[in-house]
């Protein structure tokens, strides 16, 4: 069964079809059809013409968008999930909904109750009008009330932040530098300064400037949290990432580039810089990555010189070495002086 149905058997190949056609009508096969989709199926089955589909996708509220056109635009209250710009019917509301964001640019959710009037932001019991429903905060906190407002009338009703129109406020500002984070205008006082900051975000458009105070590294102080740090880097990251404090490198701690460190100190202390490492590797590698380039450290030379046969303690008179166990003794007879173990030798029988 065919899904489109052609008036004329032979149509006239020589006209086009009108693809904006308000009444969805094909001038060359004669017919009209119901639906704006099924006219645009025709087009791409029996003349290979793809239409994209509009779609608008707006930030503009529903409300507002019924409101201008409420007679060019479906209805997302109808009982029947119809949709007369369309001529469909869907039996499901969530699909119908979906077929409104896709089609036609309104984004319409099921909780809304009433599309011809718009929530109020600044509602003191948090009671969202358009949906008749009241939200509950999710803490005893004050703010998280206000918060979950705002991301209802976000989400649900697509209004951003900044379309909404915030009354005149005549009167005191609120403090940001109140210690008892104490909100004047509203008559509150959150708990802590995180909540505050958010109230003040949320509410009032007010944020909390960062301060920022240069200190020189030479003149640390550990004046308000009283706590030991073990080294300078530790230090450092706690002031910037709890107190805020940008760090300035003070010029006496600078070291002098022409002053290099001694590479071959034995306590792995570095002159330049004044730090100790606890082993060669790390001293190395300070001094590499800072300082100056280091040649790589070239291994001693194997001697063929053989040791005398009887060692006493697992001893090395060539390289004046003395081992821990004869393992090691004669690992290091093996590779270093290229010798079989002299206690592997087997003796002739008799």
């Amino acid at each position: 069964m065919p899904s489109v149905y052609r008036a004329k058997d032979e149509p006239d190949l020589e006209l086009e079809p009108d693809l904006n056609d308000p009444n969805r009508y094909c001038k060359v096969c004669e017919t009209t059809y119901p639906t704006a989709l099924l006219f645009k199926k025709h087009l791409r089955t029996i003349y290979f013409i793809v239409v994209k589909m509009a779609r608008t996708y707006t930030t503009t509220p529903i409300h507002s968008i019924i409101r201008e056109r409420p007679e060019v635009l479906p209805d997302p209250q109808d009982p029947n999930n119809f949709c007369r710009v369309c001529h469909e019917t869907y039996l499901v509301k969530q699909r119908y909904f979906r077929h409104l964001l896709k089609y036609h640019g309104m984004k319409a959710s099921a909780r809304i109750r009433r599309f011809d009037i718009l929530p109020d932001l600044f509602d003191v019991d948090y009671y969202c009008r358009a949906c008749e429903h009241k939200l509950a905060s999710k803490c005893n906190r004050s703010y998280a009330s206000d918060e979950s407002l705002l991301k209802h009338v976000r989400l649900v009703h697509d209004i951003l932040e900044a379309q909404r129109q915030k009354p005149s406020v005549e009167g005191p500002m609120p403090d940001v530098h109140d210690p008892n984070f104490y909100c004047r205008v509203c008559d509150k006082t959150l708990s802590t300064k995180k909540s505050f900051s958010s109230h003040l975000n949320l509410i009032h458009d007010v944020f909390i400037p960062r301060k920022l105070n240069p200190v020189p590294i030479g003149k640390l102080r550990r004046k308000p949290c009283n706590l030991p740090f073990t080294c300078r880097s530790t230090y450092r990251g706690h002031l910037r990432f709890v107190h805020k404090v940008t760090i300035v490198v003070d010029e006496d701690f600078a070291h002098d580039p022409d002053f290099l460190p001694d590479i071959d100190d034995p306590k792995f202390y570095c002159r330049a810089c004044g730090k100790v490492k606890e082993s060669l590797k790390d001293y190395r590698k300070h001094c590499k990555n800072i300082h100056m380039k280091l040649k790589p450290i070239t291994k001693a030379k194997k001697s063929r010189k053989r040791p005398p046969p009887k060692l006493s303690g697992f001893d090395c008179t060539t390289c004046r070495k003395r081992m821990n166990t004869k393992a090691k003794n004669l690992f290091h007879m093996r590779t270093v002086h290229r010798l079989n173990a002299l206690s592997r030798i087997k003796k002739p029988k008799p």
